[in-house]
């Protein structure tokens, strides 16, 4: 493919304007779209093995250089996944118990070795704790409710976390008593649009499912509205 120029070059000590930087994207993608030229490809050089045969089934596309799959669920009861910390054996903040998030995730299928985008939304709300502190509860101090994305290996059932992946949802009473503090916005941080675009790079031939996890600190956490969607790239 011939080179790309943008319309409107950026230097520094420049001012950028929302028209500029919008003009130049809106170029870039009618370039990689759209704007592709018979010289843009050598004669002979285009042949059945380089165009992708597609298959899409539900929500999963499959072609011979890459695979796409998603899934998204709105703002509707049905879709309301609980997350709670009461299922701990142990101390409800201190011990770690990860439990994923239902409908939140995606399966990402690899021929050979890949690179995988994540793009994960997770609207969580978390609500105070009614057990109070010395009464089989931990009290209200602003708990931390963390959140990762979480890879699966379809054959073998093995699992990981990323932990670079982290985003946080907290109790919205109490003082902070946990290792992260949500400072001031006490609404703000108890309900909380948690987005994510991760890049797993050098992904190994197989199935994998990822979703989205969470190790509860509050008695009750939840989300309704969540998305996911993982795109293969071949090395």
């Amino acid at each position: 493919m011939s080179s790309y120029t943008q319309p409107t070059a950026y230097s520094n000590g420049s001012i950028l304007n929302s028209n500029t930087i919008k003009s130049n994207e809106e170029s870039l993608k009618d370039f990689v779209n759209q704007e592709i030229i018979a010289s843009d490809i050598a004669t002979g050089k285009l042949e059945q093995g380089n165009i992708a045969r597609g298959s899409i089934v539900q929500n999963n596309a499959e072609f011979q250089t890459s695979h796409i799959s998603g899934i998204a669920e709105l703002q509707d009861l049905k879709n309301r996944s609980y997350a709670t910390s009461t299922t701990k054996n142990n101390n409800q903040t201190a011990s770690i118990q990860w439990q994923d998030i239902a409908n939140s995730g995606c399966l990402a299928s690899c021929h050979s070795t890949a690179d995988i985008i994540i793009n994960m939304y997770v609207r969580y709300a978390v609500a105070s704790n009614t057990a109070l502190a010395g009464n089989e509860g931990q009290g209200n101090q602003r708990w931390q409710n963390e959140i990762q994305l979480r890879r699966i290996n379809v054959e073998t059932g093995a699992f990981s976390n990323f932990a670079g992946s982290d985003n946080y949802c907290w109790e919205p009473t109490g003082t902070p008593g946990d290792t992260k503090n949500p400072s001031a916005d006490l609404e703000g941080s108890s309900e909380r649009s948690l987005m994510l675009t991760y890049r797993i790079a050098n992904q190994t031939k197989g199935e994998y499912f990822f979703t989205a996890t969470v190790n509860p600190h509050n008695e009750t956490g939840y989300t309704t509205v969540k998305s996911m969607t993982a795109e293969v790239f071949y090395i």
